[in-house]
């Protein structure tokens, strides 16, 4: 178990953001890297998080076998206003996490137990405080958990040694083992990805998934995603990035928000927004650098403002033939660009139809052809489905299939 009571040091010249403190077997490391500068002490108490009902509920909903934990490693981060020397009762949100084991699961020996919850700061007596997670008797207040099973000779954690641990405001958290410029990106599914080369302080990571569309998959990769810095994922305003054996890779020159993936072959992704495509060949040892820019002011679409669908369509049955659907703000009628892999420009063509407002959906390219519903009144009225050849010296005229 570990122990309740721990000293926390607090610098009087500290100037940082955030403040944290960890513990593990009851050690105290300072929560400062220059420890000799310290001057004042004021110890308070730091509740395990097992020993939190909120937490303990979980453990039990989630691993209803198990009935006995053992404490490895514990890190909790309080922002430093809490922290400058002005102690005064309240609670704010915080993250904390723990690393915990046990001996009675044959699948996993390690667990993480990440929390994003309402941490209650009170004076328990003079000079000294309790930082405690509050259980939350409103679903407003009560803690976000989440917990990510392993084992520890695939993790490595040890007791914590070298380990700096990245949150950023959710439950997802990023383990970064500094010394060995090694990271392990705690999201959604249960095993975290272990990236090299790591030798900056890393981001969380929201989620990963595998590239793949109706025309093509990449594999052994995973497409990752990051907020931007002074971003916020609920925005959309997040940054992309690659990890292939073990490396990340940051799409650059993505701009605008929610980017949406589109798989154009075995190694060409391209990344959309309402503002521009990007293309990026895999195949490239600087594959980060986008090979192709679509978009408007002068990037091949117009000279002025365009709105696209984000979605990059792939022929079916010709798949180095691909496009796009936009219309050009000053005139808003619906537009294709239809371009080869390779960035040229097939034919770029206006279909008469006016832009009410996000009204087009259920799009196929197939054979040069492009099949799509419109709805002439608004995204309340009835649809109209339409097919038009996108080909080049063609009649592009949309042709109602009703």
């Amino acid at each position: 178990m570990i122990k309740r009571i721990i000293a926390f040091i607090i610098c009087v010249y500290m100037v940082s953001c955030v403040a944290s403190c960890s513990l593990a077997d009851g050690t105290t490391p300072p929560c400062s890297e220059d420890s000799s500068a310290t001057e004042e002490l004021e110890p308070f108490f730091v509740t395990s998080l097992l020993e939190n009902e909120s937490v303990k509920k979980h453990l039990n909903e989630r691993f209803p076998n198990i009935t006995s934990w053992q404490s490895v490693y514990e890190y909790h981060e309080y922002q430093d206003a809490l922290l400058s020397g002005n102690l005064q009762e309240g609670s704010s949100w915080y993250n904390a996490v723990a690393v915990i084991s046990t001996t009675q699961s044959g699948i996993f020996d390690r667990v993480v137990v990440s929390v994003y919850g309402e941490f209650l700061f009170t004076q328990a007596e003079q000079e000294r405080w309790t930082m405690t997670l509050s259980d939350g008797d409103h679903p407003t207040n009560t803690p976000h958990i989440n917990t990510y099973k392993g084992k520890e000779k695939y993790w490595k954690l040890g007791k914590g040694e070298d380990l700096k641990v990245v949150f950023d405001g959710s439950t997802f958290c990023t383990f970064w083992f500094k010394e060995k410029g090694e990271a392990l990106f705690f999201t959604e599914p249960d095993e975290p990805l272990r990236a090299q080369g790591v030798t900056q302080r890393p981001k969380v990571c929201h989620g990963y998934h595998e590239p793949y569309s109706e025309v093509a998959r990449i594999e052994n990769c995973y497409i990752l995603g990051f907020v931007r810095d002074g971003g916020s994922h609920a925005y959309g305003e997040v940054e992309k990035a690659l990890y292939r054996d073990g490396v990340i890779t940051v799409f650059e020159g993505i701009e605008g928000t929610y980017p949406q993936q589109s798989v154009l072959g075995e190694s060409l992704i391209a990344w959309g927004t309402h503002t521009q495509i990007n293309l990026y060949d895999l195949s490239k040892e600087d594959f980060g650098t986008p090979t192709w820019v679509l978009g408007g002011n002068g990037r091949g679409l117009a000279d002025g403002d365009v709105y696209i669908i984000k979605d990059v369509f792939t022929d079916l049955k010709k798949p180095t033939r691909h496009c796009v659907m936009y219309y050009i703000e000053d005139e808003r009628e619906w537009r294709f660009c239809t371009f080869e892999t390779d960035g040229t420009i097939l034919s770029d063509f206006s279909t008469g139809l006016k832009v009410i407002d996000e009204t087009i959906t259920s799009i196929t390219f197939q054979n040069g052809l492009v099949y799509f519903s419109y709805r002439p009144e608004g995204a309340t009225g009835k649809a109209t489905h339409y097919c038009v050849d996108v080909r080049p010296n063609q009649n592009h005229t949309p042709q109602n299939l009703d």
